[in-house]
């Protein structure tokens, strides 16, 4: 690697010169000599820099080949040899470096999010390959008719004050529904930031509510809790494309809060789901 840098470190500087005197060019306003530079200079420093490997001929007589060719090609950090490393995707050393830092800051698996009380009848887990808690209104009634306004609510057993966290909860079909982040006070917790979905109208509540305009309905939002930076972040899970960040001001504990809406005579029925991988 080092061979292959002092080469195009060597390549560098020889076209450095050779764009200043080119450049040099630009300031000669007499005809004259600027017809000895390019006598002297100039068409052996452009003929230089012509492809000239090819023979073959155009309709007219000119190299098809007579083109300006890139001092750079062939040019590589690490040789390309049957004895050289295969890094694989990082076959370049800065993606190699960048990527190793990376790891030491970006944790490969989802936040675990717990729910506040694993006994409360709106929960129902699941065993799956994907491990995931639901959280169902209609489980509040059992297999009964439940109220057309019936809904309910609940926070996770994590509280969150330092550090970056991200989770997922799928939303799916859900016509009406809301999750977010709430604060611990004394005895009871405030909203500090909700997404709420409502038939097919998008909207973000902190201190005051923000419509959103959303190109595609989402069915599992991401959210990004950056504690140090004081934001938080929901994105479209799916294809990671960001719907709304946030800043938010207090030092207390934050809950995550889950809400799978109304029930609306089992139209809205559907859980929630906490992906936790």
């Amino acid at each position: 690697m080092q061979g292959g840098l002092a080469v195009m470190t060597q390549a560098l500087t020889a076209r450095r010169e050779r764009e200043q005197m080119l450049r040099s060019a630009l300031h000669i306003s007499e005809s004259d000599r600027f017809q000895q530079w390019w006598i002297s200079k100039g068409s052996s420093a452009v003929e230089e820099l012509r492809n000239r490997g090819g023979r073959a001929r155009g309709p007219r007589g000119q190299a098809a080949n007579d083109e300006f060719k890139s001092e750079a090609k062939g040019l590589c950090v690490t040789p390309h040899s049957p004895h050289s490393p295969s890094l694989g995707p990082y076959d370049s050393h800065l993606q190699l470096f960048v990527w190793k830092e990376m790891l030491q800051v970006i944790k490969p698996v989802l936040t675990c999010v717990t729910l506040e009380d694993l006994h409360d009848p709106l929960l129902k887990v699941s065993a799956d390959s994907v491990r995931h808690v639901e959280l169902n209104s209609r489980t509040l009634w059992g297999l009964g008719e439940a109220p057309e306004f019936s809904m309910s609510h609940t926070w996770s057993q994590e509280s969150f004050r330092s550090g970056q966290h991200y989770w997922e909860v799928t939303v799916g079909e859900k016509s009406h529904w809301s999750l977010g982040l709430d604060a611990q006070l004394s005895s009871s917790k405030q909203a500090i930031c909700r997404l709420n979905g409502r038939f097919g109208k998008h909207r973000v509540k902190t201190q005051k509510e923000i419509p959103l305009n959303l190109p595609v309905r989402p069915k599992k939002i991401g959210t990004f809790l950056d504690c140090e930076r004081k934001r938080i972040s929901f994105y479209n899970a799916d294809n990671m494309s960001l719907i709304h960040s946030t800043a938010y001001d207090t030092d207390k504990s934050l809950f995550v809060y889950f809400n799978p809406g109304f029930y609306f005579k089992g139209e809205n029925g559907d859980p929630l789901t906490v992906c936790c991988y």
